[in-house]
C-alpha cells in the first residue's frame, strides 16, 4: 500500500540524497575525463597520418557499438582477469568517460567542421599564424556551436549513472534500491529517487541555458564597426 510519510521520508533522507550527490560528482568527473580523452582521438580522428586516422575511427565504432551496461560490467569483472582490479566507482568513472568520449568526438569534429572555409582563408589572407587561427578563429566559433550538444550529454550522463548500480556503486538508484526493500516501500523509494534525478537534470538544463545565452551575446553584426586588430580585420572580411 502507498505510503505518503515513506514517500516525504526518502525525499529528504540524507543517504538518498548522499547518493544523489555522488552522482552528480560522477556526472561531472566523467565528463571531463570524456573531455580530454576526445580532445585527443579528435586530434587524431582529423590527422593526416592514416595510422592516426584509423585508430580514432576504430575507437568510436568500438564505444560506440557496445551498450554501456555491457562496457561497465567488463571494466568491473572482466579487468581483474588481466590483473587490474578497480573499485566499484573507480570501475564506472572509466566506463561511463571512454563510452561519452566515443560520443564527444563527433561533436567536437562537427563543431570544428562547420566554420566556414572562407573565415580559414581570410584568416591567412591576414598572415595568422595556424595557431592564431585556431584560437581567435576556428575554436571560438566552433565551442559556440558544440555547446548545446555537450550540454545535452551532461543532461543524459546524470541519469546513465544508474546503470552503475549494477556493479554496486552507490549512487542516486542504488541507494534507493536499499531503503525500498530495506522497509518494503519500493515504489516509494523509487519515486523519490525519480524526484531527485528531475531536480539535478531540471538544475542543469537552467544553468545551460543561461550558458547559451550568455554566449549567444557575442554573436552579432560587426558592420560599421573599425578593425583594431587582425580579428577584427577578419571580422570585416568575411562579411563582405
Amino acid at each position: 500500500m502507498w505510503s505518503w510519510e515513506a514517500f516525504f521520508e526518502y525525499v529528504r533522507s540524507p543517504y538518498l540524497i548522499g547518493g544523489g550527490l555522488l552522482t552528480i560528482g560522477l556526472s561531472f568527473g566523467s565528463f571531463l575525463l570524456a573531455s580530454v580523452v576526445a580532445i585527443i582521438v579528435t586530434t587524431m580522428r582529423m590527422s593526416s597520418n592514416i595510422v592516426l586516422t584509423g585508430l580514432a575511427s576504430f575507437y568510436t565504432w568500438l564505444f560506440r557499438g557496445i551498450p554501456l551496461l555491457v562496457q561497465m560490467t567488463i571494466a568491473f569483472v572482466g579487468l581483474p582477469a588481466v590483473g587490474i582490479k578497480l573499485s566499484p566507482v573507480t570501475a564506472a568513472l572509466l566506463a561511463l568517460s571512454l563510452h561519452l568520449a566515443a560520443y564527444q568526438v563527433e561533436i567536437i569534429r562537427g563543431g570544428l567542421m562547420s566554420v566556414p572555409h572562407g573565415q580559414l582563408e581570410a584568416a591567412r589572407a591576414l598572415a595568422m599564424s595556424n595557431l592564431q587561427v585556431y584560437r581567435q578563429v576556428i575554436i571560438p566559433q566552433a565551442f559556440r556551436n558544440i555547446v548545446p550538444a555537450l550540454g545535452s550529454e551532461i543532461n543524459g550522463l546524470i541519469k546513465h549513472t544508474s546503470i552503475a548500480s549494477i556493479i554496486a556503486v552507490e549512487e542516486l538508484l542504488r541507494r534507493s534500491q536499499v531503503l525500498g526493500y530495506e522497509k518494503f516501500h519500493v515504489l516509494e523509494a523509487f519515486l523519490a529517487a525519480a524526484c531527485l534525478y528531475l531536480v539535478m537534470t531540471t538544475g542543469w538544463n537552467l544553468i545551460q541555458s543561461r550558458v547559451e545565452a550568455h554566449m549567444s551575446k557575442g554573436v552579432g553584426t560587426t558592420s560599421g564597426r573599425t578593425p583594431n586588430s587582425k580579428r577584427g580585420a577578419l571580422r570585416d572580411v568575411t562579411s563582405t
